[in-house]
């Protein structure tokens, strides 16, 4: 099976360019060449009539909050921010604030690190006509790696307000080691890779390709707070979590392979520390190190076993992680078809084709799905209210009314 065979199935609204993001992204002063030129993505919607100014509106509101926090201009950003909705807090001036007094400290303190990051808007989703996510990417100053966000821009009284600035959720590849005793120190190595330690932490590097995945070892949360009962019940024996992360790569080949080469890094960690369960947060899966180990010709078959789930919940079927192979979720609503099995399996074998290249799933069109022909739309903003599938968005299949 070809591991380049897919590309083109990811659906995608467009692009904004030209004279209008232009516009939009004027004051940005450090942008890259592509937001120069307006290589802004928008991305998969939610089916609402997506009009073109609620984003140039709110990337517009991003790039001034992005130069006023630049200035250290306090006055600029109090407007920009909305302190009061469900979610604030998080990533960026919100969780600064959290630890001040006031926007003027906040401001204050996130002003050094804003005069000396790059960043660049990449890409977009009109989530309603007053509700946008922006996807940025910053280079931290000395980072080793580039930070991936999602900042929720929310408009309110005619005005464009930051809501929430946080990872972006599909953005980046995250295992965890689940460890029965706290660890020494780590080893050297693991498979491949070797584990570099410094005065910014610990890093697993590859050997061959240099892809560098940050290591952090941290204390379990309270397993009181865990809502997954297997998750649960292994914290309750686990004494120390040693956590991984890696920054994917956005072109696609490299993003298999990289998939391959974290599995089997994550897995020879796990073995030299004695951990007894590896955990995938993004997929809430959590299985045995070993069991996340591939073999060096593993094709796209045995890589989506350890990287992509399905879940049944709440009337819906969905995978977790297509995200991962750069493609968006497949879901289907059991009052849609006969009854759930029938429902999973349209799910399962559209989501099979489509990670495979047989169908390009575009919302609004027909596809054939296992000898059914079924509707494509647009899926849920995210499994639950408030979550976000992220950059890659999902699909709903339903039967085809033709």
């Amino acid at each position: 099976m070809s591991l380049e065979r897919g590309v083109h199935a990811t659906p995608r609204m467009g692009r904004v360019t030209g004279h209008d993001a232009a516009q939009c992204t004027q004051g940005m002063g450090r942008e890259d060449e592509r937001a120069r030129d307006g290589a802004i993505e928008t991305l998969l919607g939610t089916g609402l009539e997506e009009p073109a100014d609620p984003l140039l509106e709110a990337l517009g509101a991003v790039a001034e909050l992005r130069e006023a926090l630049r200035r250290g201009d306090a006055d600029a950003v109090r407007p920009k921010l909305d302190l009061h909705s469900w979610g604030a807090g998080r990533r960026g001036v919100l969780s600064t604030l959290a630890a001040t007094r006031s926007v003027e400290e906040a401001v204050a303190k996130l002003a050094p690190f804003w005069r000396t990051a790059e960043y660049r808007m990449d890409a977009g989703r009109v989530v309603s006509p007053d509700e946008v996510e922006v996807y940025e990417t910053i280079v931290a100053p000395g980072g080793e790696t580039d930070l991936r966000t999602l900042t929720l821009m929310r408009r309110r009284g005619g005005h464009w307000r930051q809501v929430t600035s946080m990872d972006a959720p599909d953005e980046k590849l995250v295992a965890a080691l689940l460890c029965p005793r706290a660890p020494v120190a780590l080893p050297e190595a693991a498979g491949d890779a070797r584990i570099e330690t410094g005065g910014t932490g610990s890093l697993l590097r590859g050997s061959r390709e240099g892809w560098v995945a940050r290591v952090r070892d941290v204390a379990p949360p309270d397993p009181a707070d865990v809502t997954d009962r297997r998750l649960r019940e292994a914290l309750g024996a686990t004494a120390r979590v040693i956590s991984l992360a890696l920054l994917p790569s956005r072109e696609r080949a490299a993003r298999i392979a990289q998939l391959r080469w974290f599995a089997g890094a994550v897995a020879a960690l796990g073995e030299a520390l004695g951990a007894a369960h590896a955990y995938l947060p993004w997929i809430e899966r959590l299985m045995a190190p070993a069991a996340l180990a591939l073999p060096e010709n593993a094709d796209l078959d045995e890589i989506a076993a350890r990287w992509v789930a399905v879940v049944a919940v709440d009337g819906w079927t969905g995978t977790r992680g297509m995200s991962h192979l750069m493609l968006p979720e497949v879901e289907t609503r059991w009052i849609d078809w006969p009854d759930e099995e029938v429902a999973t399996q349209i799910a399962v074998r559209a989501a099979e084709d489509l990670r495979d290249g047989e169908c390009s799933l575009e919302p609004r069109t027909d596809v054939e799905v296992g000898g059914t022909r079924c509707r494509v739309d647009y899926g849920r903003r995210g499994a639950a209210l408030g979550q976000t599938y992220g950059r890659y968005g999902a699909v709903r299949l339903a039967p085809s009314r033709v």
